[in-house]
């Protein structure tokens, strides 16, 4: 009997001794996880678990994980704590909430957005002591996923949470984020309003209410905002923040060229530059300022600051492309084509370029060439139904020029299966029977088909056209000259339908009506010379020696073969 005794007392002090030691190291790991000695804590924890499987040692073992951003491995053992959760603490449930918490922020920093939500709202039938956090957090996921009617809900519950001014600044900003994407503005600027109330040093807010006032065109507004963040950033002198004055700085400037204030856009892209000299985004923002102030030797200087500094080859394809199509509007067609080239170097895998290139050609009057990249941007194109009959439709204009008319025909009729009820591709059926393949019938069904489809689609202009090559010389420029008298107040209307007026006067063959509102047109500012100098619908004044003279008057450029 004695001896048996002895034998449990032992047992029983073993078990009391191990007891002892894991917990103990589970204790030495909480102090070192509190101290920020993580790798320290996680070998304390795997030594108290290779003792004794326990949810403790998984708990302080996944926080560690957390804070050393393993995430995946704070989730896995957030799990296990929670299998043994019973065997440790019984049915004292005040753990729980902690655990639920921190396991559904690591699934947010993983993306993995709907099993964190689910997370949080366990965490909240627990308790957790700080409902802000978790509010806050689940709003976030809510954002990321697109939800933003609850994720704004959820950040006004986080700010009647919690306290802290910062933070309450912090969250109106992004529940202002979530109002605008929702299209309520004006309850999202009151947001930014409250947001900066609680902190009015927070440049993000005004920042962000800046750019959706931009958004909807309020310009000088948004300026405004821009200018007060701008003065908030620069105040604070801090190198971190410097990457965000440049930006502030670059969209300031965009507002600017969206205002054509090109003076003050110049300072302000200059600015960006100084700040940030390596920046490809702020050379083609000053680019687009030098061109819309039609200094386009600058323009074309900024562009390839830009192109030298982009070392990734589809961002540089672009580059090339958007300033081919700036020396394209300025009838610089050897400029234009040496780029295109340079873009097709170096991304071939973009149809977007072998189109541009296609139109230049036909501009060019290379009309092989031309039917060629067509082709070739079709292939890249094939499985993409806008695209596929729009370049349908290019590669018939370019057979209509060559005099390829039975190929043309067979490319309209490819563009309107896509387009079956399109008004557009029966006038240029129509015009085509007509003006060049004498069939009257055909041309008589289309023009009529095409006019009465364009009547009921309002479009006026239009119609016009479609009565002039049907012969009607009274209609269309009855119809037109309403037109032009609606648009007295809208200056770029104006010049577009003195423009039209010219091209059914040359299309009927009165020439000198024709010069007359060619004239009018560019002494109201008419300045496509791209759309001028190709435009099919003037080919019989360009014949005329006025012209030339016309042309010359109002300094357009040469075109640049």
């Amino acid at each position: 009997m004695k001896s048996i005794f002895f034998l449990i007392t032992a047992i029983v002090i073993t078990q009391l001794v191990s007891a002892q030691d894991w917990d103990e190291l589970n204790n030495q790991a909480f102090t070192e996880r509190d101290n920020k000695n993580y790798q320290k804590a996680l070998e304390l924890c795997n030594q108290a678990l290779s003792k004794k499987t326990n949810a403790r040692s998984y708990i302080i073992r996944a926080d560690c994980w957390f804070y050393m951003d393993k995430y995946q491995n704070a989730i896995d053992d957030y799990t296990s704590s929670l299998s043994y959760y019973t065997d440790y603490y019984g049915s004292d449930n005040k753990e729980k909430a902690g655990i639920y918490y921190f396991r559904g922020m690591s699934k947010q920093f993983l993306y993995r957005y709907n099993d964190a939500i689910s997370d949080f709202n366990t965490a909240l039938t627990y308790n957790y002591r700080k409902p802000g956090n978790i509010y806050w957090s689940r709003a976030n996921c809510y954002f990321n996923l697109s939800k933003y009617k609850d994720a704004a809900n959820d950040y006004s519950s986080a700010i009647s949470n919690l306290s802290d001014s910062k933070d309450i600044s912090m969250l109106y900003k992004y529940k202002g984020d979530c109002l605008a994407n929702l299209g309520t503005y004006e309850a999202a600027f009151s947001s930014y309003a409250n947001s900066v109330s609680y902190n009015p040093d927070f440049y993000d807010a005004f920042w962000q209410r800046g750019y959706y006032k931009y958004f909807l065109g309020k310009y000088d507004e948004a300026i405004d905002d821009y200018n007060k963040a701008i003065i908030i950033v620069e105040a604070t002198g801090s190198s971190g923040n410097k990457i965000d004055l440049a930006s502030l700085y670059n969209t300031k400037a965009n507002i600017l060229i969206a205002q054509k204030k090109q003076s003050v856009a110049i300072a302000a892209i200059g600015k960006a530059i100084e700040i940030d000299p390596n920046n490809v985004t702020y050379y083609s923002t000053s680019a687009a300022i030098y061109k819309q102030m039609k200094d386009f030797t600058k323009a074309q200087v900024e562009y390839e600051k830009a192109i030298t500094l982009e070392t990734d080859n589809k961002k540089k394809s672009s580059l090339y492309l958007n300033r081919s199509m700036m020396e394209w509007s300025y009838l610089d067609y050897a400029s234009c084509l040496k780029d295109i080239n340079k873009a097709i170097e170096s991304d071939p895998e973009n149809g977007m370029n072998f189109w541009h290139r296609s139109i230049v050609n036909g501009y060019k009057k290379n009309y092989t060439m031309a039917i060629k990249d067509c082709n070739t941007a079709l292939e890249l194109y094939k499985n993409d139904s806008i695209y596929t009959p729009s370049l349908y439709w290019l590669r018939a204009d370019h057979k209509t020029r060559s005099g390829d008319y039975k190929g043309a025909m067979d490319d309209y009729r490819l563009y309107a299966k896509y387009y079956p009820e399109s008004y557009s591709i029966y006038y240029e059926l129509g015009r085509l029977y007509k003006k060049k393949l004498k069939n009257m019938d055909l041309a008589n069904a289309n023009l009529a088909k095409a006019a009465r489809l364009a009547w009921e689609a309002k479009d006026t202009s239009k119609y016009c056209y479609i009565k002039v090559i049907e012969g009607d010389k009274i209609e269309p420029f009855k119809l037109q000259t309403d037109q032009i008298l609606n648009s007295l107040t809208d200056d770029y209307q104006y010049k577009w339908e003195l423009h039209n007026m010219a091209c059914l006067y040359s299309l009927s063959g009165n020439v000198a009506k024709g010069l007359e509102y060619l004239e009018k047109s560019m002494e109201a500012g008419f300045d496509d010379y791209l759309h001028l100098v190709n435009d099919r619908d003037l080919e019989l004044l360009m014949k005329q020696p006025r012209w030339k003279a016309i042309l010359s008057k109002y300094k357009m450029p040469l075109v640049k073969q």
